[in-house]
């Protein structure tokens, strides 16, 4: 099935609301300019950082650290824990507490400090605290 169109320049009334069509389309396009990037750049770096312990493996992690293969299997899984138990919590303090562009330039900025600081990690205790705080 096709998607409904209207002319461009008609106005909808839905509820007793005028629509103007052509103002929404424009407001949809101006949001998904702003926020659709900087959302992609996120997610991207957030990946990389989730894989990213596989890459300091290759290059002796568990050797410099001592650690067992349970050791390093909990470290890995351990940031998934904390990433989606904090969920819900973010999310009600985005809603209540703090605009959207604040919080996310607060996790951005707390992540990027977590994540350099995962790398001065001397043993499986350090390690294992900034995978939980990185989740969080």
């Amino acid at each position: 099935m096709g998607a409904i169109s209207f002319p461009p320049e008609k106005e909808l009334e839905v509820g007793g609301l005028e629509l103007d069509l052509r103002a929404e389309k424009r407001l949809v396009r101006k949001l998904d300019v702003h926020i659709i990037p900087v959302v992609m750049l996120l997610y991207l770096l957030s990946f990389l950082d989730r894989v990213n312990i596989g890459n300091a493996t290759l290059y002796g992690l568990r050797s410099d650290l001592s650690l067992t293969p349970t050791q390093y299997q909990t470290a890995v899984s351990v940031l998934f824990v904390t990433y989606i138990l904090s969920e819900l919590p973010s999310n009600l303090i985005l809603k209540k507490y703090v605009r959207p562009s604040r919080w996310i330039a607060f996790i951005t900025t707390a992540w990027g400090i977590i994540a350099t600081l995962t790398g001065l990690s001397r043993n499986y205790a350090g390690l294992l605290a900034c995978r939980l705080c990185l989740g969080l």
